[in-house]
């Protein structure tokens, strides 16, 4: 009893022992195993109580093996004697420990496969205690971090070596990895600046082991890994900036590119694809390539496809695209075959729009014939003057084949008589990139001569190298013996020529001297006819003043009529003259179209009083200022009215202007006179416009007139930018009209003042009686009606007789105003204005010109010599008052 209670004190106390030796220091699969040796001691012991000391004695030696595993200095093999069942307990025993030993030289192995592997892959592993926060890293994470074996590991530390952009990003996930509440797992890339200023990428991924429950549940360990991706970074970087450069180049590509699936559908395609086929994107990527191919291309599109299926690649070869508004555009394609991500098929395709290389092509082509087909002689030869073309004219002027001339120098043709000095300055020419042009003296193949005329120039290249010379030949031999045959009558005609040259001068200097007389007595002759006009004109006026008897009235009015009459001859005649000497020059100033056209009817009245002819006027369309020559419109609307007065004897005449169209800046104007006249025969009409022309024109014509006034108004129409023309029916009536283009005022001129005898006259009266006025007038007629006109409103009047005469008053007195008409004996009045206004303090006297030199440069002169006005005679007396009044207005009244 005593020895079987030893046996189960014994078992209670080393069982104990050996769970807790085994469970606690060793593997889990070897201390379940260990467990189940300690469970089948125990249940031997049920036997101890009958093999006392042989189950003593082999529990002691399982006890032994048991320490020795431990301890790792376990025999190969247990031998254990004693009972059957303790034997095969210590078998069983003994083979628990060879899979042991196995499991431990396994798991020896994979640790250091896993080390190995860290090692080469730069893994590094590290482990944190977080109860204790003691940290714990492998040589691979040192080395990645740059740190010696020696160095602690610190949080701090750790802290300072993350890249600043990261540090907090990091320290945050490393706080929610430690959270009770989360899953304990992280994985992020960071940068880390390693001891010599490197930046790192580095990879990490990290667990996070907790213990307890509830709000007991806190982090005790955390064990991670590090891998150093900075390759791999680097890597998707370069990756990204090629995929970007790839991206550019294929939107940015001036070749068209498209992706299609193997059915020739559009899956992907840059910009310049799209202009060739005229799509937006979005119908792209509706359509296939079959919807673009005509349908002639269809079986060569096949063919393609079959070749890309054998060989991966197509192409390149040409065809045409149906563009979306119809037209087809010629390409060049060639592509490959490429497996997708998803394992498919596609087809990578460059698409080529060589339009412009047909067109140059055909360009190329045209420019081949015609130099081909030249009929000058047109060769090529490289620098050192080798032929390399010759067209057909070359060869057929020189007699030899082409395969005779490729390759030699031209100088093989010489027939000896080309000067040296030709050679020289060619090539001279040539060195220094010049063109060259000169004759070479040929010999054909058959021996004859001939003469060639050379252009040789250098041919460049896009980098400005020559490569080639151009001559471009004509066979000049005829030409030469016609320029000699005509050398010879060359002195013969030049004696000709200088002979008919001077003829010719003869005769322009005695046209230059009839157009010099012709101006000269049409200027005399204005002046000879205007001076007794104003006699007459102003006799008349002073005879009304005096009073006269109803019929004298009569007679004075026909004189006048007369008088102005004849007056219209001379400005027609020359306004005739200054058109066709280009020397007419049209006004800009206002012009109300409306008040033109009622001063014309004013002019017309009187006319037509007690003849049983209505007047009326109309204006349409007229909105705002116009600029133009009024008086000139003026004159060419009164040249129709008053032809229409004279062929009108009863009805109506109606005066019309109107808007006919609009431009930028100016208006098209159109004025017509209508009567009910005798009307005009269509064939009369034709030459109603040229000079000195009428209708009836026979010794017995009913009508008088110059035939002056029609084809001054088709001038003077033309000159302002417009035309003329007429509608007539004999028995009816007749339409003149004009057109002349005005242009639009940016705001309304002044309108002209109309003159009212009785005001100026009234008004010189009153405001400038007394003012001292100088008139300088030869005829003595003119002076004494002139005299009297002016003592008739109060002036104060001395008069000269020549430009000497009114120089000396001048000097002596001071005058408010000067009259000074234009021709006179010794000093003429342009001479004593020019010599008045040199005079001191005789600057600012008005000198107004009253002349009968009526011509423009004479009023051009008048203002150049230093006068301020111009009056042409006849003057009638309100236009003298009205001119007077104008400039004593304006002058101050001379203090006593």
């Amino acid at each position: 009893m005593r020895t079987a209670r030893f046996h189960w004190l014994f078992l209670g106390a080393a069982l104990p022992g050996l769970m807790i030796l085994v469970t606690g220091q060793l593997s889990k699969s070897t201390a379940l195993t260990l467990l189940g040796v300690a469970v089948m001691l125990l249940a031997s012991g049920l036997v101890a109580s009958r093999f006392n000391g042989a189950l003593l004695r082999a529990i002691r030696q399982l006890t032994s093996a048991a320490a020795d595993v431990q301890d790792g200095t376990a025999s190969t093999e247990l031998r254990i004697e004693g009972s059957h069942e303790v034997v095969q307990l210590a078998q069983q025993f003994d083979r628990l420990l060879k899979a042991r030993r196995q499991t431990e030289e396994a798991l020896r192995r994979s640790e250091e496969i896993l080390r190995i592997a860290t090692r080469a892959s730069m893994i590094g592993v590290y482990s944190v205690d977080c109860v204790t926060n003691t940290i714990d890293w492998s040589p691979e994470l040192r080395a990645i971090f740059g740190w010696s074996a020696e160095e602690p590991v610190t949080d701090e530390k750790i802290k300072q070596a993350v890249h600043p952009d990261d540090r907090h990003q990091v320290m945050a996930a490393i706080r929610r990895s430690r959270d009770p509440a989360s899953a304990g797992a992280t994985e992020m890339e960071l940068r880390i600046v390693r001891r010599d200023g490197q930046v790192r990428w580095i990879s990490a991924r990290s667990h996070t082991e907790f213990a307890g429950d509830g709000k007991l549940r806190h982090a005790v360990r955390q064990t991670g890994t590090a891998q150093d991706v900075s390759a791999r970074r680097q890597g998707e970087q370069l990756l990204r900036e090629s995929e970007q450069k790839l991206r550019g180049l294929f939107e940015l590509s001036p070749l068209g590119i498209a992706l299609t699936d193997m059915k020739g559908r559009y899956v992907e395609f840059n910009e310049a694809f799209q202009r060739i086929c005229g799509y937006s994107e979005q119908e792209l990527k509706m359509l296939d390539y079959w919807a673009l191919t005509p349908k002639e291309y269809e079986a060569q599109g096949a063919r393609q496809l079959e070749l890309l299926r054998r060989t991966a690649r197509y192409g390149p070869y040409e065809k045409e695209y149906i563009r979306k508004d119809g037209s087809r555009v010629p390409l060049v394609l060639n592509g490959v075959l490429v497996k997708g991500s998803d394992g498919a098929d596609y087809i990578w395709s460059i698409v080529e729009d060589i339009t412009e290389r047909r067109r140059a092509e055909e360009q190329l082509r045209k420019l081949s014939q015609a130099v081909e087909q030249c009929p000058e002689s047109i060769f090529i030869t490289d620098t050192q003057a080798h032929i390399e073309y010759a067209n057909q004219a070359f060869l057929r002027t020189s007699g030899y084949g082409f395969d005779e001339v490729l390759g030699r120098n031209p100088r093989f043709l010489s027939s000896g008589r080309t000067p040296a000095r030709a050679f020289e300055a060619l090539w001279e020419a040539l060195g220094q990139g010049r063109s060259w042009r000169g004759e070479f003296y040929n010999r054909r193949k058959d021996g004859t001569e001939y003469v060639d005329f050379a252009i040789i120039t250098p041919v460049r290249q896009p980098d400005g190298r020559v490569s080639h010379y151009l001559a471009v030949q004509e066979d000049v031999t005829h030409r030469k013996a016609l320029g000699e045959e005509l050398d010879r009558h060359r002195h013969h005609l030049q004696e000709i020529v200088d002979e008919r040259t001077a003829q010719l001068n003869e005769a322009r200097l005695q046209a230059e001297a009839a157009n010099r007389a012709k101006s000269v007595f049409l200027a005399n002759m204005s002046h000879e006819i205007r001076t007794p006009l104003n006699v007459l004109s102003g006799m008349g006026y002073l005879i009304r003043r005096e009073g006269v008897t109803a019929r004298q009235g009569q007679w004075l009015q026909k004189m006048e009529q007369a008088s102005a009459h004849l007056l219209e001859v001379i400005d027609d005649i020359l306004d005739l003259s200054k058109i066709e000497a280009g020397k007419l020059t049209l006004q800009q100033e206002p012009v109300d179209v409306p008040a033109l056209v009622a001063a014309v009817a004013s002019m017309l009245g009187g006319r037509i009083q007690g003849t049983g002819v209505q007047l009326q006027t109309l204006s349409e369309g007229f909105d705002g200022p116009l600029l133009g020559d009024a008086t000139r419109l003026k004159q060419a609307l009164l040249n129709y009215g008053t032809n229409a007065v004279k062929f009108t004897e009863s009805g109506t005449i109606v005066l019309r202007a109107r808007r006919l169209s609009q431009a930028e800046g100016s208006v098209l104007v159109r004025f017509e006179v209508q009567d009910s006249g005798i009307g005009i025969a269509a064939q009369a009409q034709q030459r109603l416009f040229m000079a000195f022309e009428q209708a009836d024109s026979s010794t017995t014509r009913r009508y008088g007139g110059t035939g002056l006034g029609l084809a001054i108004t088709k001038r003077l129409a033309q000159l302002m930018g417009g035309e003329v023309g007429v509608h007539s029916t004999p028995g009816v009536g007749s339409t003149f009209w004009f057109t002349a283009r005005l242009e639009r005022a940016l705001q309304a001129g002044q309108p002209e003042q109309p003159v009212v005898p009785d005001l100026t006259a009234a008004g010189l009266l009153q405001h400038h009686q007394g003012r001292r006025l100088l008139l300088a007038e030869d005829d003595p007629v003119n002076r004494e009606v002139a005299l009297y006109l002016l003592q008739q409103v109060g002036l104060t009047v001395d008069v000269a007789q020549d430009g000497h005469e009114a120089l000396e008053l001048a000097a002596r007195n001071d005058y408010d105003l000067i009259l000074m008409d234009m021709q006179m004996p010794g000093v003429d009045g342009l001479e004593a204005t020019r010599r008045i206004r040199a005079l001191p303090h005789r600057t600012e006297v008005p000198i107004v010109a009253i002349t009968a030199n009526a011509f423009e440069e004479d009023r051009a002169q008048c203002l150049a010599a230093g006068m301020n006005d111009f009056l042409a005679k006849p003057v009638h007396p309100d236009t003298l008052y009205a001119t007077l009044l104008r400039w004593l207005e304006n002058m101050a009244v001379p203090q006593a």
